[in-house]
């Protein structure tokens, strides 16, 4: 079962600001995937490999469409890390 951990970024609902609780997940290379907003305020799964610099070098997966809200995106990469058979990690805060 994955973990989930907090995400580094927070939310601006019609309410206020909420931090968002986001899945991260690594693979057997030690590429680390999570879902983040791009510019245009949708949402897709990113991978960092791990030879890059921690706050940079995010890409874009191709393999995923760019939701419009954030729960389908992370429903997208859970169910993709979990037929990968990829690890749920936890980032230091």
């Amino acid at each position: 079962m994955a973990q989930t951990v907090k995400g580094k970024y927070l939310s601006y609902p019609a309410d206020g600001w909420e931090e968002i609780v986001l899945a991260v997940y690594v693979d057997r290379r030690g590429w680390t995937y999570k879902v983040m907003p791009d510019l245009a305020g949708k949402y897709a799964p990113r991978y960092h490999k791990p030879e890059s610099a921690p706050e940079v070098g995010w890409k874009a997966c191709k393999a995923f469409t760019h939701r419009d809200n954030l729960e389908e995106a992370e429903r997208d990469l859970k169910a993709w890390a979990m037929k990968k058979g990829m690890t749920a990690v936890v980032e230091e805060q």
